[in-house]
């Protein structure tokens, strides 16, 4: 174990511990002022939870960022979702973990309440609120600057099939077309698509549209940001692109021995990659989820760029 190592984990056990002291005060005094104080406290033990399982998996060379895709296969759904989220979670938490064990500070948790889509991840949500911010993030990844793809992918893409006709079943006629001109870090070269991907999978933020338009411009300075974090943002993509294939196999696997997947997991995996999950029941929804571990899973484990591009061949900007 290296020093860096037993570094972490000392550093969450003494933060924990000194959370559960400031907690237990918080609780004994202030707990009526916090009006959302029970939510607050569940969404801090959830993320130390997923922390603490984050670290312990990132220490293991299974599943270290150098690692072949068949060091992610061994993992279940949890801890696939773990090394997919809490990368992302702990940038958005770092003003909370920063001040939330210190005395006193009880007093500003309200503004992280007041502004919860900011400074806050799913785990510290309301119902409502999860519904709301997750329908917005989903637009604004699925309505991006769609005519960039678009030319990109004629790049790569069968002259004879007609993109704005693609369905489920002509994706699958067309996975050997699709995986031969479009093998990961040769087609992802263009700083456009690579930023439009990132957008359509959540790793940038899109800007609302202007007054009278319906598309979501660019991240604000990305044309100065994107050419210098581009390999960044290309190594991201990919390694969301493997945690997906594992997570797509063990999907598969379930539903080929027919284990029932509990709706509020379906609607998390249909979030990810990019399905609506607003208006559609669970059978609907599970029969989405299906449609897409099947295109998926008939790829090879290393068609990155294809598990990428899914959410635009299936067209789910429709269904918004």
């Amino acid at each position: 174990m290296t020093f860096r190592t037993r570094f972490q984990q000392f550093f969450m056990r003494k933060y924990a511990s000194l959370f559960s002291t400031a907690e237990s005060h918080w609780n004994q005094h202030f707990g009526e002022y916090v009006k959302d104080y029970s939510i607050f406290r569940s969404g801090i033990s959830t993320t130390f939870a997923d922390l603490r399982r984050y670290l312990s998996l990132t220490v293991s060379r299974a599943v270290a960022l150098d690692a072949p895709q068949d060091g992610l296969s061994g993992l279940g759904r949890y801890d696939l979702r773990i090394m997919r989220t809490v990368p992302s979670d702990l940038v958005k938490l770092v003003p909370l973990l920063a001040v939330v064990a210190l005395p006193g500070t009880v007093a500003v948790l309200p503004i992280f309440f007041a502004f919860p889509h900011i400074f806050l991840t799913r785990a510290f949500w309301k119902e409502e609120q999860r519904r709301t911010f997750d329908e917005t993030m989903l637009r604004k990844r699925l309505l991006g600057p769609n005519p960039d793809l678009t030319w990109c992918l004629t790049r790569f893409t069968d002259p004879t099939v007609n993109p704005k006709k693609w369905s489920v079943r002509r994706i699958r006629h067309n996975i050997p077309v699709i995986e031969n001109g479009a093998y990961d870090r040769r087609l992802l070269k263009s700083v456009l698509e690579v930023t439009f991907l990132c957008g359509l999978h959540g790793l940038v933020s899109y800007r609302k549209p202007l007054p009278g338009s319906v598309v979501y411009r660019h991240p604000f300075l990305d044309s100065i940001l994107s050419p210098v974090n581009i390999t960044a943002r290309l190594n991201k993509l990919e390694q969301l692109a493997r945690i997906i294939c594992a997570e797509d196999r063990d999907v598969a696997n379930d539903l080929r021995k027919n284990i029932p997947i509990p709706h509020e997991e379906v609607t998390e995996l249909c979030l990810t990659r990019g399905i609506s999950p607003f208006a559609l029941g669970y059978t609907h929804l599970l029969s989405h989820l299906r449609n897409w571990v099947e295109l998926s899973i008939k790829a090879s484990d290393t068609s990155h760029s294809y598990r990428l591009h899914l959410p635009f061949f299936l067209n789910y900007k429709k269904y918004l």
